[in-house]
């Protein structure tokens, strides 16, 4: 059980902070979500980034500890409504990501087109023919490369869970 100065005596539950993530291959990006569900199970948003700046700016008094099945508990409730909770933040690190390859997608043509045109005015038929050849191996290998890059790892976990008690 944790009091913080400044907390309003109502404020009662538990308070977690998470780490939402996306990883690809060559990528990472991270959100951090701040979740307080009271003792009635209901989860409050402006109350958790209030006790976030609470713990930023106060030093709070830890007075007891959670026995393990309590804490297994709410441990097991937390994490479900940070995944309902943390949807928004997934989908826009998704979209993130999306607007990434297609930044690489879009260089990737010009760059291959740009190729193409070298190519094809310079050089002997069979000289072209090659280059061809080889230029398309390339852009086959830079395709390949680009669809693991869109394979996508969602992570959630807590990075700090405490039971917090309004000061009275």
């Amino acid at each position: 059980m944790t009091t913080i100065p400044g907390a309003a005596a109502s404020l009662q539950g538990v308070w977690s902070l998470w780490r939402i993530a996306i990883i690809t291959q060559d990528w990472k990006k991270v959100r951090i979500m701040p979740l307080f569900i009271d003792d009635q199970g209901k989860n409050f948003s402006l109350s958790a980034r209030n006790i976030w700046d609470l713990l930023l700016s106060a030093e709070p008094v830890i007075h007891d500890y959670l026995g393990s099945q309590s804490s297994y508990n709410w441990y097991e409730y937390s994490s479900r409504v940070a995944e309902k909770q943390g949807q928004p933040q997934y989908q826009e690190l998704l979209q993130e990501h999306a607007s990434q390859l297609s930044r690489e997608q879009e260089k990737m043509r010009y760059y291959f087109a740009a190729r193409r045109k070298i190519i094809e005015s310079i050089g002997l038929p069979e000289v072209r023919a090659y280059r061809f050849r080889k230029l398309e191996q390339e852009e086959q290998a830079s395709q390949a490369e680009l669809q693991r890059k869109a394979e996508v790892l969602p992570e959630i976990e807590p990075l700090l869970m405490l039971r917090i008690q309004g000061e009275k």
